[in-house]
């Protein structure tokens, strides 16, 4: 893809001139030349891993995903290997477009992302509009298979309750747990949360101090769902819910649409060229 980068830029495909606003070319340029340095980083990161591999989003997120298996599929060897992608912009790279990348991967790439605006705008294809309910595992024109986190009941059943669009719900990691579980990390110092809502959450309200999700105290549900995780508190929550004696089916429910959905795509497509044949 870089070879083929330089060629255009060499034979004047990309000359300033040819654009429609040639004083963005450079900025332009230097985008995808950071995109294409992001995506080559993490499929060598990949490549060095003997199992498939899953990136998620930030540090704090894998050891959740992996309690997430542990919890849901007690005994069970985990077949992937877990990394974090290192923020959004990482996982954007991810998303790209193109179909050269899926010849040359040679082994199972996976991202798991967060279902809230910056998840849902990681990608604009038509491949990946098909995701962004959440859930459901599909694998791009680059060869990468992708996953949004699932909404689960008690999110929505908020939501509704205000009236939030669903292109608004801001379903992140730490939002797959029930408000009960968060709230009583809480009560641990194991968690908490920002002051201000959700930025997906601020789209659209008029006053945002008049609207009742402000108003929410912790008490209500609700107020677990309004409002973001604290980022200085998403390593302790991730060390706190991964706790031996926190792994049940219960407490994971949120996982089990995403983590059942892996299991299944791995057992069909995660195992190397020589076992598939013979499956």
């Amino acid at each position: 893809m870089l070879e083929a980068y330089d060629r255009f830029a060499n034979d004047g495909t990309f000359d300033p001139a040819r654009l429609e606003d040639a004083e963005y070319f450079p900025v332009v340029r230097e985008a995808l030349r950071g995109a294409q340095d992001q995506l080559k980083k993490l499929v060598t990161r990949a490549n060095q891993e003997p199992q498939p591999v899953l990136f998620v989003e930030g540090a704090s997120d894998a050891p959740i995903v992996e309690a997430a298996w542990r919890a849901l599929f007690p005994g069970e060897p985990m077949p992937f290997t877990i990394l974090p992608a290192g923020g959004t912009d990482s996982m954007r790279s991810l998303a790209g477009k193109g179909g050269a990348l899926k010849m040359a991967l040679d082994k199972t790439i996976l991202a798991l992302a967060d279902n809230d605006g910056a998840g849902r705008a990681l990608s604009d294809g038509n491949d990946f509009k098909k995701l962004k309910a959440g859930g459901v595992w599909g694998q791009l024109e680059n060869g990468i298979w992708w996953c949004l986190l699932a909404p689960g009941d008690e999110l929505r059943q908020v939501m509704e309750r205000f009236k939030i669009p669903e292109t608004n719900w801001p379903c992140t990691v730490e939002q797959c747990f029930s408000a009960a579980l968060r709230r009583q990390a809480a009560r641990e110092g194991a968690y908490g949360v920002a002051r201000k809502l959700f930025p997906d959450l601020l789209v659209g309200l008029k006053d945002e101090r008049t609207d009742p999700l402000w108003e929410l105290d912790q008490d209500d549900d609700a107020y677990w769902y309004a409002r973001a995780p604290h980022p200085e508190c998403k390593e302790r929550f991730a060390a706190w819910v991964s706790d031996p004696a926190r792994l049940t089916p219960q407490s994971f429910a949120g996982f089990q649409t995403v983590m059942s959905g892996l299991k299944i795509l791995l057992a069909r497509h995660g195992q190397p060229p020589d076992q598939r044949r013979t499956a």
